[in-house]
């Protein structure tokens, strides 16, 4: 890969999309990629971690994201749907403050993060809170800005992904890990990760994503996640690197 003599610019990108889309593979071939360029790279999500060049992954806020991850895999094997969701609610302002550490600390070129606060509340909730689907689009978009007080990223990547296809790939993943063992954290199928919650979720990925379009709301790309892997990844890699050179 090219090598820059700097980056003048902190460029944020987020990734939507359905359990199953390949956000969690993408982002960490993509960080490493990045890294190899020479730029400073943070995802402070579930794991939180930075890939700095010349560097080895350096890992933070373990014990917090293992506690949540816990906490998560508790609720979500025992149908808690209501209290997921609000476990879910609470990490993203735990998220919001490994973020500002992680900035304070890496100083980053490049922050990769695996949800996008705004679209994936708007969306999750109609899941966790069925309540909220009476909400329209705009309303729940609102409450999720309101609440998280988020700013656009330089780009929204929208996963999209057939739910058939990310179900296969739910369980091919996790079977992966009971014969290999997760490399950074313990994976479980969560109560949605089904073919018609999948399908539910995605609809409602779809309805969100137009309104957002219609609203010029921010930069959106949609990326058609079924295709095999490492094509997926090329096509984000070429677009950050358009973007950043």
């Amino acid at each position: 890969y090219k090598e820059l003599e700097c980056c003048y610019f902190m460029y944020k990108v987020t990734f939507s999309g359905i359990d199953g889309s390949g956000r969690s593979t993408t982002i960490d071939a993509l960080s490493k990629r990045l890294s190899d360029m020479g730029l400073k790279v943070v995802h402070p999500h579930r794991p939180a971690f930075a890939d700095l060049p010349g560097c080895d992954r350096e890992y933070f806020y373990n014990m917090v994201n293992t506690a949540v991850d816990s906490t998560h895999r508790f609720l979500d094997n025992r149908n808690q749907r209501f209290l997921t969701g609000l476990l879910n609610m609470g990490y993203g302002w735990i998220h919001r403050a490994i973020e500002r550490y992680a900035i304070r600390r890496y100083d980053p070129d490049v922050i990769l993060v695996g949800r996008n606060l705004v679209l994936d509340s708007a969306v999750y909730c109609t899941y966790y809170f069925p309540v909220s689907r009476s909400l329209s689009p705009k309303e729940r978009i609102r409450i999720a800005s309101s609440t998280y007080q988020a700013k656009n990223p330089d780009i929204m990547l929208y996963m999209d992904v057939d739910p058939t296809i990310a179900y296969e790939r739910i369980l091919k993943r996790i079977e992966d890990e009971k014969k290999h063992g997760a490399k950074d954290r313990k994976k479980w199928t969560h109560m949605h990760e089904n073919p018609e919650d999948l399908k539910f979720l995605r609809d409602g990925f779809e309805v969100t994503l137009e309104f957002l379009v219609q609203q010029n709301h921010a930069r959106i790309v949609r990326v058609d996640a079924s295709r095999p892997q490492n094509e997926v990844i090329d096509g984000i890699f070429s677009i950050i690197q358009n973007d950043i050179i």
